[in-house]
């Protein structure tokens, strides 16, 4: 959205040709910060990994607009431990 709001400052384009494609992202990311809010907030239930599989990929398109603390946050959340065996294999919960 920066880059768009730059190139509309610039004048390279005009801002009726990308009104639309900025109304869509700021809904896209009014939609990704409420349902990050909802997973900080509350633990999510086994019984729905569906959900919470589908929020995780949503989550991951924006990941990098998402800043440190968010991220580290929805780390905590994702993933419960890490466990090492001594042959060296890796198991995430």
């Amino acid at each position: 959205m920066d880059n768009l709001y730059d190139a509309i400052q610039s004048g390279a384009i005009k801002a009726n040709a990308v009104s639309d494609r900025i109304t869509n992202f700021e809904k896209e990311q009014q939609l990704i910060e409420t349902l990050l809010m909802d997973l900080i907030g509350r633990e999510v239930p086994e019984r729905n990994v569906e959900e919470f599989q589908s929020l995780i990929s949503l989550i991951g398109k924006e990941w990098n607009y998402l800043t440190f603390e968010e991220q580290k946050v929805m780390i905590r959340k994702i993933i419960k431990k890490v466990t090492l065996a001594k042959n060296k294999t890796v198991k995430i919960t």
